[in-house]
């Protein structure tokens, strides 16, 4: 049964994997054959991404858990750290979304770029509707993932 909810996992994370070597934010995205499962709270997962920090095995991963969604995951400890996404093809359409988002939206030039400021503001806004119609989840939050990162980008970080 365990093999059979893994090599389902598996099969709709590969379906919406981006590229081997795909770089989100610092992420890593992994080739289909280097994706690795395990178990945290009791549930499998697949790890789809990673941002190793040294030789030690520090740093995380996004983690696609059997249930519950994708979460950025502490690497050593194999625990969820924090909120991404209901699922992992919601995690790549808002990632998407984002991404189109951060490369149309000029950065403000300086920090007397009223103007560079508000657009940022106003895409911010933007940006929450539309990922909230994908997934109303992702947002739930001040302090999930994609909250966070909408946020900054939105204060023209």
């Amino acid at each position: 049964r365990e093999k059979e909810k893994i090599e389902g996992l598996l099969r709709e994370v590969r379906a919406y994997l981006p590229p081997p070597g795909t770089v989100f934010e610092s992420y890593t995205f992994l080739a289909p054959e280097a994706l690795w499962t395990g178990k945290m709270y009791g549930q499998l997962f697949v790890a789809v991404a990673e941002d190793r920090w040294d030789g030690s095995g520090n740093g995380c991963f996004l983690a696609v858990l059997y249930l519950d969604g994708v979460f950025v995951a502490d690497l050593k400890k194999q625990t969820a750290v924090n909120y991404c996404a209901s699922c992992f093809s919601y995690f790549t359409k808002i990632m998407d979304l984002y991404e189109r988002v951060l490369t149309n939206t000029p950065s403000p030039e300086s920090v007397w770029d009223n103007e560079g400021y508000r657009r940022c503001k106003e895409a911010e806004e933007v940006l929450r509707k539309q990922v909230t119609e994908i997934d109303p989840t992702a947002l739930s939050s001040d302090s999930n993932f994609w909250s966070t990162l909408i946020e900054e980008f939105g204060a023209g970080m």
